[in-house]
């Protein structure tokens, strides 16, 4: 498998294998922060494409080789707000329905949910993007602008939460 510098130039090339490659790599983490922030999962859809779409028109003027993931997690952010500003008069639909939907697009959207009913804004997304995404806590912390102690301590309080939790079911 290529590295990712390596898939960036590629990118920047119109290298179709290389956008599929990303896509398959973030879809579901730029789905996730779609639907977190729009609760809508039509439009979090939406948002992964103009997401991909943006990346890809844009990718020349892409820098920073080590914070790709980053940025890439800042374009579907803002797009996603986007999104909701221009649909406040939308319905959105409601957690039950965010449910269900996720049941049937993904065990990871599922696990996500659980996750977010359990534990507080914070704490669920540093779990989200420690786990199920793999970033390292000090990416992390650089997203949230905290220190590395401070992302440590609150995923593992949150993990004794989450224990706590599903020992009881």
């Amino acid at each position: 498998m290529k590295k990712e510098i390596q898939l960036i130039e590629d990118l920047k090339s119109r290298d179709e294998e290389a956008f599929e490659i990303i896509y398959n790599k973030y879809s579901k983490l730029i789905y996730y922060i779609a639907l977190s922030i729009t609760k809508n999962k039509e439009d979090a859809e939406e948002v992964v494409q103009d997401t991909f779409l943006n990346m890809f028109n844009h990718i020349n003027s892409y820098t920073d080789k080590n914070k790709f993931k980053s940025w890439l997690m800042q374009i579907a952010r803002n797009l996603s707000y986007n999104k909701v500003t221009r649909n406040k008069e939308k319905n959105t639909i409601k957690d039950e329905e965010i449910v269900n939907s996720a049941k049937a697009k993904n065990d990871d959207i599922n696990l996500l949910l659980t996750i977010k009913g359990v534990l507080d804004y914070e704490s669920s997304n540093i779990v989200i993007l420690k786990i199920v995404y793999n970033f390292s806590f000090k990416e992390i912390a650089s997203e949230y602008n905290m220190t590395v102690n401070q992302v440590q301590g609150i995923y593992y309080q949150a993990l004794k939460k989450l224990k706590k939790e599903f020992r009881y079911e």
